[in-house]
This record gives structure tokens, C-alpha cells and sequence, in this order.
């Protein structure tokens, strides 16, 4: 009785636990590890219900995490980053491509280049602003709808800037401007962290940063470009028209929701305000293979979602973690200091050797090819370390 008791017992731990790792005897009399697998009866075929994290695995060696951490492929993983590092390049491309127009833009608009130079300021400012607030507004409402509001808001300041001529237009659109673009550099980094586990994530990392990284040093080769042949009114239509064309359109239509608070590792259809093509096949395809979803998790996640106002404080609170204020502090200081050089570096070299747009632009490539380098080695070195 003593022995079945056991056997009882064993049995129903096993089924609480779930999968795990049992020694199985070998033929040269070692022992080999053999995973015993525990589905739900509610699972459908191929797919694994049982929702283990690795927390807990860490924790109890006998248990075996079955659910990935994301259902997209690697290739789809990959996509999906680039395509959302594309889109926040466009926050620094706005703010950089400005450099080598700065003197022509003061002489037409008949102020100082000190007045110019707020412009710079209070267009940073917002920079830093407006990710608090979209961030929040993301991991409630998801990441496609926080996409839309930084794009609409973003091109109408663009088609605002390119038809105004005063200075306060200017000083009030750029900043209207940066709110709506900068939004799109949190994104980027919330998409990964979405899809990549923290012990992947660096090399993920470095190719969502490549936007934020080219931005500078790519943007005012073409802003002294169109100032030079085109005239500056002509960088902001230009900028309106490209981002419009080869951002805004397809990710509207084919960008999949990818926030956890809401499509879970992204097997769980998405609410009707990120609704996009791509999710509409791939839930298709998944039904159309008898792959059903947990209803339960379902309703829970749809719980999660909800429109509201963004609050930029409790973004605010990693302020309070003090090796997180450290790392602000000194990429905060590193930042200013080369926005501070690149605004003033642009007005001086243009009045004490007479270089034109062009030539003012060229200064930035070598803050390119550096970031290039840091870009791919930098990850990968966070990777090894973690």
C-alpha cells in the first residue's frame, strides 16, 4: 500500500508540474535526459498550450519551459526591427538634417542665428519628451495605434513647415515635429523587447538603434543637398512625401501588433484598433491548420486594452532605480555635448571658411563611421557579457 501511495503521489506531481526531465537508462549504462511532454486537453495538434516561464524553470530544474517566448520566426523578428528602426530614424533625420541650413534659414527669415538655434533646443526637448508619454500610451492602446498618432501628428507639421515663413511658425511646428517623431525611437525598442528574450536581445538591440545611429550623420548630407539646389522650404516636403511613401503606408497595412499586454507571444489576435493585414492572414492560416487559441488567456489579454490619455509619469519612475538614473546621466550629458557642437559647429564653419551647405554636411561623416563600428560590436559584447 506504502508503495502504490508513492506511485500515487509521484503521479499526481508529475501532472501538476508538467514537463519535465527524467532519467531514462542507456545501453552502455549511463542515463540520458528524456523530456515527457504535458499537454492540455484543450490544445490542438502542433500546438504547445502548456505556458511555462523560465523563471520557474530556472527555479525547478525538473521543469521544462514549452512555449516560446515569441511565435514569429527569426526572419520575422528581423523584419519586424528593421522596419521599426527605419521609422524611428526619421527623429534624428528631422533634427539633423537642419544643420546645414541653419545660416540660410536665419538670413531668410530675418533673425539671428541665435533665435535658429532655439529652434535646435526646444526641438530636443520635446525629443526627450514625447517617448515618455507614447511609451505608456503603447503598452495600453499597442504599438500600432501609438504608430498612427506619431505619424499623423508628424506629417501635418511637416505639410505646416513647408508652407510657413515666420519665425514663430517655425520655432512652434518643430516642436510640433518632434513630438510626433521622436514617439517612434521608443517604439523601436519596445517592438524588441516584444519579440527578443534580454538574453538575445543586444544583438536585436543594435539593429533597432541603426535608425537613432545613421540618422545624424546620413540626414545633413541630404538637408545640404535640397538647401543648396533646392532651397530649405524644399527639405520638409521632401521629408513629408518620403516618409509618407516608404513608412507611414506599409506600416499601416502590413506591420503586425507585437505588444505582450495584448497578443501575448503573438499567437492571440489583435484588438480592432491594431488590425492589420499581415495579422489577419497569419490567424487565418492558423485556424485554417486547426490551431485554436486559449479563449480564457484571450479574454484576459483583451482586458489589457484600452484608449487613454498618455501620463508621462509613471515612466518617470525608472528615475528612482539608480544605476538606471546613472546610465541616463551620462548618455543625457554625452547627447548635449554633440548637439551642442553639431548646432554651433555647422554655423561656424559656414561663416569662418565659407563652406556652403554641402560642404558643412560632410563634417558628420566621420561621427558616422564611428557609430557604425560601436553599433555591431557593442551588442554582441552585450550578449557575451549577459
Amino acid at each position: 500500500m506504502a508503495a502504490e501511495q508513492s506511485i500515487a503521489d509521484h503521479a499526481k506531481n508529475v501532472e501538476l508540474q508538467g514537463p519535465q526531465n527524467v532519467r531514462a537508462p542507456r545501453s552502455d549504462g549511463g542515463a540520458r535526459q528524456t523530456p515527457i511532454t504535458d499537454e492540455s486537453e484543450d490544445a490542438a495538434p502542433g500546438e504547445k498550450t502548456k505556458e511555462l516561464s523560465v523563471a520557474t524553470a530556472d527555479r525547478e530544474p525538473g521543469i521544462v519551459a514549452t512555449e516560446d517566448y515569441s511565435i514569429f520566426t527569426t526572419g520575422q523578428k528581423r523584419a519586424i526591427i528593421v522596419t521599426a528602426s527605419f521609422a524611428a530614424w526619421f527623429s534624428p533625420m528631422s533634427g539633423s538634417i537642419y544643420y546645414p541650413a541653419l545660416t540660410v534659414i536665419a538670413n531668410d527669415l530675418h533673425v539671428t542665428s541665435a533665435k535658429i538655434n532655439i529652434t535646435v533646443t526646444t526641438y530636443l526637448i520635446l525629443q526627450g519628451l514625447a517617448p515618455m508619454m507614447i511609451a505608456g500610451f503603447s503598452d495600453k492602446a499597442g504599438r500600432r495605434p501609438a504608430y498612427m498618432v506619431c505619424f499623423t501628428i508628424y506629417i501635418i507639421a511637416n505639410l505646416a513647415l513647408a508652407l510657413q515663413n515666420s519665425y514663430i511658425a517655425l520655432l512652434l511646428l518643430r516642436m510640433l515635429q518632434s513630438a510626433g517623431s521622436s514617439g517612434t525611437v521608443a517604439l523601436a525598442q519596445g517592438i524588441v523587447g516584444d519579440c527578443v528574450t534580454s538574453a538575445e536581445r543586444g544583438q536585436y538591440v543594435a539593429w533597432a538603434s541603426a535608425g537613432t545611429v545613421l540618422g545624424p550623420t546620413l540626414s545633413p548630407i541630404l538637408g545640404g543637398l535640397l538647401s543648396q539646389y533646392c532651397g530649405w522650404h524644399w527639405v520638409r516636403s521632401c521629408l513629408e512625401l518620403r516618409y509618407l511613401i516608404t513608412c507611414f503606408i506599409p506600416i499601416a497595412l502590413f506591420l503586425p501588433e507585437t505588444c505582450r499586454n495584448l497578443v501575448g507571444d503573438g499567437s492571440y489576435p489583435p484588438p480592432w484598433t491594431s488590425a492589420n493585414i499581415t495579422d489577419m492572414i497569419r490567424h487565418r492560416n492558423r485556424a485554417n491548420k486547426g490551431i485554436t487559441t486559449n479563449e480564457a488567456k484571450a479574454a484576459e489579454l483583451r482586458k489589457n486594452h484600452r484608449m487613454s490619455i498618455p501620463n508621462p509619469l509613471g515612466t518617470l519612475i525608472v528615475l528612482a532605480d539608480f544605476e538606471s538614473a546613472l546610465i541616463l546621466l551620462a548618455t543625457g550629458l554625452g547627447i548635449a555635448c554633440f548637439y551642442a557642437i553639431s548646432a554651433g559647429a555647422s554655423n561656424a564653419f559656414g561663416k569662418l571658411y565659407g563652406f556652403d551647405e554641402l560642404y558643412v554636411s560632410l563634417m558628420f561623416l566621420p561621427l558616422g563611421a564611428g557609430s557604425i563600428i560601436s553599433m555591431f560590436t557593442t551588442g554582441k559584447l552585450v550578449d557575451w557579457y549577459a
